[in-house]
């Protein structure tokens, strides 16, 4: 930053300074500086310079990996106005950005105003989309999305059907997360340890337990190595639905798996055993921990 301040006091041709400072912010969103890159690309604003599209995807790629949304989409509106068409590179660090904070209603109109000017999506942007529906439980809408994959020419992959499962998952919507992951059982190739565990947490929000223990048991059979997710959202399905002998069985199964339980293992199967009136249980159990 100092050495583009130095060239800038050099009075440079506006096509050197230009290059410099379209290079600068390059140089700034590569290190994730977007504080740096936002005053370069300002800077080109007010010189009244045109900004290359590297150095505008880079600025909002620094946006992105430090949650700044509101200037990913402050830089991706200004862009047109630079004389930039909406591509698919810069499209895909807003929404991006947008996912990782789950501002679902930006991430839907960027691809509304992509669908406006004819831009071709790709999954990436796309899947990102619906994860930042299914995070905040908008399965209506990150359905729609996926439903509208093949129409696109796309062919949904494993983050697609887990993004759709998530919403489910969050809207308590275990019958049809159970249905997807039965037509996705067909292809092996499908599936993966975050699919399951979006069903058991279905399962858990539903309060079954018998379910989510069921299905913990068909991840091993079809050669899934269950996370500490997964046995945690089991035992969340059995302590809502006081199953605490599935709960116990749970525990104990994770305790021979080699992974160490935390604290919403602790906390999940006390829960089972209180509310089932069995504090000797509860008081045993505290004292093996």
């Amino acid at each position: 930053l100092g050495l583009l301040v130095r060239l800038c006091n050099e009075h440079l041709e506006p096509s050197a300074l230009q290059l410099a400072l379209n290079a600068g912010i390059s140089a700034s969103g590569k290190s994730r500086k977007w504080h740096i890159a936002l005053i370069l690309f300002c800077g080109l604003k007010a010189l009244g310079t045109r900004i290359q599209l590297a150095a505008c995807n880079a600025a909002i790629s620094a946006s992105d990996v430090a949650l700044q949304w509101l200037r990913a989409i402050y830089l991706l509106s200004n862009a047109e106005n630079f004389g930039f068409s909406l591509v698919v590179i810069t499209l895909s660090a807003a929404v991006s950005a947008l996912e990782k904070k789950s501002r679902w209603p930006g991430a839907i109109m960027l691809l509304l105003g992509a669908s406006v000017r004819c831009v071709r999506l790709d999954l990436a942007i796309l899947n990102a989309a619906s994860s930042a529906c299914g995070k905040c439980a908008r399965w209506v809408t990150s359905m729609t999305i996926f439903s509208n994959l093949q129409t696109d020419g796309l062919q949904p992959n494993v983050i697609a059907h887990n993004t759709l499962l998530t919403a489910f998952e969050k809207a308590g919507l275990w019958c049809a997360a159970l249905a997807v992951l039965a037509v996705l059982g067909k292809f092996t190739s499908g599936l993966d340890t975050i699919t399951y565990n979006a069903v058991i947490s279905a399962f858990a929000r539903a309060s079954h337990g018998e379910k989510g223990l069921i299905l913990l048991v068909e991840m091993r059979e079809h050669a899934f190595q269950p996370s500490l997710v997964s046995y945690n959202a089991a035992i969340s399905a059995c302590e809502k639905s006081e199953h605490w002998k599935d709960a116990l069985l749970i525990y104990q199964y994770l305790s021979t798996t080699g992974l160490t339980p935390d604290k919403m293992t602790f906390s999940g199967a006390m829960s089972a055993f209180e509310k089932c009136s069995h504090w000797e249980m509860a008081l045993q159990f505290c004292q093996s921990a």
